[in-house]
């Protein structure tokens, strides 16, 4: 623990702890659901492109040909968009770990000052 600590009502700090826990909570739940949402639309579009880029042997038409140019870019984007995504969920449990850490010490704390 710190060398000074100063806290005015130890119930606010615990409702605090309890806020952060539900909160901490919420955020890697939302993370698990952005990253599943990122897989589902990187894989349809992918199916999306396949698909046109497969009519190429069946279809010969300038319009096939605008489709294709306007197909293409989508997907692609959609699989950037998908990866940052990916990273921003894993960003968001591995910040969410750390702050495990800082929750066992609120805790630590609230115990020891509650024995007070």
């Amino acid at each position: 623990m710190a060398g000074q600590v100063v806290v005015r009502d130890v119930s606010d700090l615990s409702s605090y702890r309890q806020q952060l826990s539900g909160l901490k909570e919420e955020l890697e739940t939302s993370a698990g659901k952005l990253s599943s949402l990122a897989e589902e639309i990187e894989e349809t579009a992918g199916f999306m492109k396949s698909a046109t880029e497969s009519q190429g042997s069946n279809w010969q038409d300038p319009q096939y040909d605008k489709l294709k140019g306007e197909v293409n870019p989508v997907a692609d984007s959609v699989r950037s968009t998908a990866d940052s995504m990916k990273d921003t969920a894993s960003v968001i449990k591995t910040k969410m770990s750390e702050v495990d850490s800082s929750m066992d010490y609120i805790q630590g704390l609230i115990s020891k000052l509650s024995d007070i």
